[in-house]
């Protein structure tokens, strides 16, 4: 029965008694296919365990942040970034490929790309892929980067890539890059983190040279698209606040904006605009959960309605 129902809904053909699956079912559940995403569903369920193991959701929304270790899933080698390496390269071939594909272009010359958090390595084994001329340099801790070693040696791409060990904020970037591809990772990162590492990019890239970043990022209104949004509160389960990070800006203009538009000398809006300036404050220090606790607060005094 249960197969007679996935064949209607299109997951399974039937010929007879038996039972197979269709091409695109095929492509992703079969162990055998580059894209098989079985790898993908074992990923989170480990990281589903592991999160339950340490009290779950509830500690961390009390807490503004993970409660896994002081720095979350971000502590120098975790792990989880190998397992994350070799689990989700069949999900993100297709994304670094369209990503390649936009980056490579026309380029006649010898050019050289830096591939931050490279994890699997895809995004830069897609742009040498594309193209002869490109050398990849991938940044990330050394026992992820012997995936990515892995897959450069599959794609028969060892020659043209290289590698540099160790946390990206902390490290040598080297110099002379054509472009920089940071691709889900700075939606890990507070302000201050970012601000950092895309001084160290801008100072590593060559005249003319640029960044290129894939992640998930939110709409203002931080609920659309839901995807993007709902990344919040994996940030917010398994980082040290970064989930929060982003938001603190907003909520902290919006409620200056609104008393801007107020009577400056109303002790009510003083209080208000005092709140917003600490709530800044603790933003630029990356206590970004008290920071977007306070912005809140002011914004609430000030009347504005969400």
């Amino acid at each position: 029965m249960l197969c007679d129902y996935l064949t209607v809904m299109g997951f399974l053909a039937k010929q007879g008694e038996a039972y197979s699956l269709t091409p695109d079912s095929a492509t992703f559940l079969n162990r055998h296919s580059p894209a098989y995403l079985g790898t993908v569903t074992g990923f989170f369920s480990h990281m589903e365990r592991q999160f339950q193991a340490s009290a779950g959701l509830t500690a961390a929304v009390r807490k503004g942040g993970t409660v896994l270790s002081d720095q979350g899933i971000m502590s120098p080698e975790d792990p989880i970034w190998v397992e994350f390496a070799r689990s989700m390269a069949p999900m993100m071939a297709m994304p670094a490929a369209l990503l390649a594909k936009k980056i490579v272009g026309d380029r006649p010359d010898k050019w050289k790309v830096l591939d931050i958090a490279a994890g699997h390595g895809l995004f830069g084994i897609s742009i040498a892929r594309q193209d002869p001329n490109a050398h990849i340099v991938a940044l990330d801790w050394a026992p992820v980067l012997q995936v990515a070693r892995e897959n450069a040696a599959k794609a028969n791409l060892s020659d043209r890539f290289s590698t540099i060990e160790g946390n990206a904020l902390e490290v040598d970037l080297g110099s002379g890059y054509d472009v920089v591809v940071i691709a889900n990772f700075l939606q890990l990162l507070d302000a201050k983190s970012i601000d950092s590492l895309m001084r160290k990019v801008h100072a590593a890239l060559k005249p003319g040279g640029g960044a290129v970043t894939l992640g998930f990022i939110p709409n203002d209104d931080r609920v659309t698209p839901p995807g993007d949004a709902n990344f919040g509160m994996v940030a917010l389960a398994f980082t040290a606040g970064g989930a929060f990070a982003s938001s603190c800006p907003k909520v902290i203009k919006e409620g200056r904006e609104a008393a801007a538009k107020m009577n400056a000398s109303d002790p009510k809006v003083k209080a208000a605009v005092a709140k917003l300036d600490e709530a800044q404050k603790l933003h630029d220090g990356g206590k970004h959960a008290d920071s977007l606790k306070l912005a809140n607060e002011a914004v609430a005094d000030l009347g504005v309605k969400k």
